[in-house]
């Protein structure tokens, strides 16, 4: 099994895995009106994923973290040389496989910090049901990561 990593606003911890943000609000590796979701292969790099789009660090919400066990057999990996840096490819890709059904969770590159990488969980997958979903746990980050 791999263990991976999500953070949400603490009033978005019961829906945080169905997709339902990403289906709303384009990211990388989606297209608006596909549902996904987001997962990090460590806590810390799910923090930073959440910190590179911190405009204000005045206004702090509270935040979860959340682990989930992804079974090997519900993963694929991105297609070779697609980094994610561009971000049309990145997201037809991501589309397409959603679309595709091939897998449950699809392995791909993090832009923030070369060499990790993010999971993307298909939700309507049948095989997402799979996935251990750990119980959310507050997390606070560090001040001195949100000066400026």
């Amino acid at each position: 099994m791999t263990s991976a990593w999500r953070i949400v606003k603490s009033k978005y911890a019961e829906s945080a895995m169905n997709g339902d943000g990403a289906r709303r609000f384009p990211g990388r590796w989606n297209a608006e009106g596909s549902p996904m979701v987001y997962l990090a292969d460590s806590l810390a790099l799910a923090a930073l994923e959440i910190l590179v789009h911190v405009e204000n660090s005045e206004f702090m919400p509270r935040y979860v973290a959340i682990e989930v066990e992804i079974p090997e057999e519900t993963l694929s990996d991105a297609p070779a040389g697609m980094d994610g840096t561009d971000l049309g490819a990145a997201r037809d890709a991501g589309t397409n496989w959603l679309k595709s059904g091939v897998s449950a969770v699809l392995r791909v590159p993090s832009v923030v910090i070369p060499r990790t990488r993010l999971y993307l969980v298909n939700p309507r997958h049948p095989d997402a049901t799979k996935l251990k979903v750990g119980e959310p746990e507050s997390i606070e980050f560090d001040p001195r990561l949100l000066r400026g």
